[in-house]
């Protein structure tokens, strides 16, 4: 665990160690190892935190938080059956070009999984996916939105569809540390102007559903109310003359960066049509994209976020909490921190989602980011496969499966 805090190479998701004692002076450089929070008590490994942590728990779950010997990892090349580690209920067999053939652990927590040996194949070719399921080269297989749509319709493949659940969201942030959008009143009038919902719907109609909050609606505990900014055109004109910028007079020129987002053209133009305002688009490839995020934010930016864990925290608390790794519009508010430690500090499942809500109302209103969609995911899963889904976080749970006798 203390590769994620290293200060020469901290992990991207440092933040989910913040709350051990001494992670964060840890990855800041002015503490040791020995100052973490982390010790062994014969086969337990025991975490001192420095506030309570219920999510901890879920926290740890996830893949960076495996505990392997010193040395693992660090060159992938070496990978062999004989030097795997691994805890899950597979472990490697062998790796030949395009296939991963995995094998049952025997050791694993919930007894040996039910099917002995999964094939990953890793290259099909110049083949489609469907193709080869259709074929019976594969049981199962992700498949994007245009081949689920007419599949839906076909006789042979539409029972094998399956629509997956999806721990992710698109949401638009705004560098908060420098004009204009350092003046919540200027990022209150953009989230107001346009009309998020619509440009989902009219862009992307079955690949996404359009966003109510930063939290997708699969994770454990999340409300049912809607966190997006209402939508008043006027309200928004009202919000910007007061920032001084009436009618747009004066607005300095912005860029808007993103990797590629299919809602640029909406929100340009409601920004324009509505507030006389029109930032700059840019697109890059995604590593200059986020290498741009991680130095130096860029005023306007969207971001697709898949959960690290099934966790409201994971989509608040990681993204928007003051000093937060992944905070990259460098948004700061005492009272959203406060409700996200009150949401770390209850067992109690009601509390935990009162103090959320009271933490998304705050984004709601102050507008440092603005939650666009919901993706949609689809796979064909063979007849008799049973299990066969992904665990919301974009991993097929292998343990799981079991051929239907």
């Amino acid at each position: 665990w203390l590769r994620l805090v290293d200060p020469g190479a901290p992990s991207p998701l440092a933040s989910l160690m913040v709350v051990v004692d001494g992670a964060r002076e840890r990855m800041a450089g002015t503490a040791g190892e020995e100052a973490v929070g982390l010790h062994a008590e014969g086969n337990d490994v025991v975490a001192d935190l420095d506030r309570p942590g219920a999510d901890f728990p879920a926290i740890v779950s996830g893949a960076s938080f495996g505990i392997v010997p010193s040395g693992v990892g660090t060159d992938p090349a070496a990978l062999t059956p004989d030097g795997f580690v691994g805890s899950g209920g597979y472990i490697l067999a062998s790796q030949a070009r395009g296939t991963t053939t995995l094998r049952a652990n025997d050791h694993y927590w919930a007894g040996p999984p039910a099917i002995a040996t999964v094939r990953i194949t890793t290259d099909i070719g110049d083949r489609s996916p469907v193709e080869a399921f259709a074929d019976g080269e594969l049981d199962y297989v992700a498949i994007g939105q245009a081949d689920a749509g007419w599949i839906a319709y076909d006789a042979a493949l539409g029972p094998s569809l399956r629509e997956v659940p999806s721990f992710t969201v698109e949401y638009l942030g705004f560098d908060t540390t420098r004009p204009p959008f350092d003046k919540p009143q200027v990022r209150q009038a953009i989230g107001m102007a346009v009309d998020w919902q619509r440009i989902v719907r009219l862009a992307t109609p079955d690949d996404a559903t359009p966003a109510t909050s930063l939290v997708p609606p699969a994770i454990p505990g999340r409300g049912d109310g809607s966190f997006l900014p209402a939508h008043d055109p006027d309200g928004a004109r009202r919000l910007l003359a007061d920032a001084g910028y009436p009618g747009g007079r004066g607005f300095p020129a912005v860029t808007f960066l993103s990797g590629g987002t299919a809602y640029a053209d909406g929100v340009l133009a409601d920004l324009d049509r509505e507030l006389g305002i029109r930032p700059s688009y840019r697109t890059t490839d995604f590593d200059t994209f986020f290498d741009r995020l991680d130095t130096e934010s860029p005023p306007m930016w969207t971001l697709g976020w898949v959960a690290d864990y099934p966790g409201r925290n994971d989509f608040l608390g990681v993204l928007l909490e003051t000093g937060a790794t992944n905070n990259y519009g460098h948004w700061s508010s005492p009272e959203f921190d406060a409700a996200i430690a009150d949401a770390g500090s209850t067992l109690d499942p009601d509390q935990a989602a009162d103090a959320y809500d009271r933490a998304e109302l705050v984004v709601q209103r102050d507008v440092p980011a603005v939650p666009l969609a919901y993706a949609r995911n689809w796979a064909l899963a063979r007849d008799g496969l049973l299990g066969a889904g992904s665990n919301g976080l974009g991993i097929l749970r292998m343990a799981g499966l079991a051929w239907a006798r």
